[in-house]
């Protein structure tokens, strides 16, 4: 406690020191290489499926690398074919349309009209047999 730190860190610096200051430097703390990662044979091995197969789909794929020895899961040859970039997304194109739309250039170029029939019983004077409609247009320009 006098210099101020734990008795855990005195020993842990003790264990470290081997007679030289540079011991007791602070070391590299990036991560070593996975002991589990795909080796170069299984990429290549992913690889060389993935053209011959690859239009059959990702499962045909893994079965045939199950076939020459690959022994991993199916969702890490798709990790490793989706991180290593061995098979690009496929861009959707917009399907073409000859669908033209007929706007409204000017007004009473597009004219929108409704007809409905008026009933007997809304009419307040004589119709002598007559129908009436009621006829209503809106411009779509405006």
């Amino acid at each position: 406690r006098r210099y101020h730190t734990n008795r855990q860190f005195v020993y842990i610096q003790l264990k470290k020191y081997d007679g030289t200051v540079r011991s007791l430097a602070l070391g590299s703390r990036r991560p070593l290489h996975s002991p589990n990662a795909h080796t170069k044979s299984e990429l290549k091995l992913i690889r060389k499926m993935l053209k011959r197969n690859g239009i059959y789909g990702l499962a045909e794929v893994y079965v045939r690398c199950k076939a020459k020895g690959y022994t991993r899961s199916f969702s890490s040859m798709c990790r490793q074919i989706r991180n290593k970039g061995y098979k690009k997304p496929e861009i959707r194109r917009k399907s073409y349309t000859k669908y033209d739309r007929m706007d409204g250039k000017y007004p009473g170029d597009k004219v929108q009209v409704d007809i409905k029939y008026v009933p007997n019983e809304c009419i307040k004077f004589p119709t002598y047999g007559y129908r009436y409609y009621q006829i209503t247009s809106i411009d779509e320009y405006s």
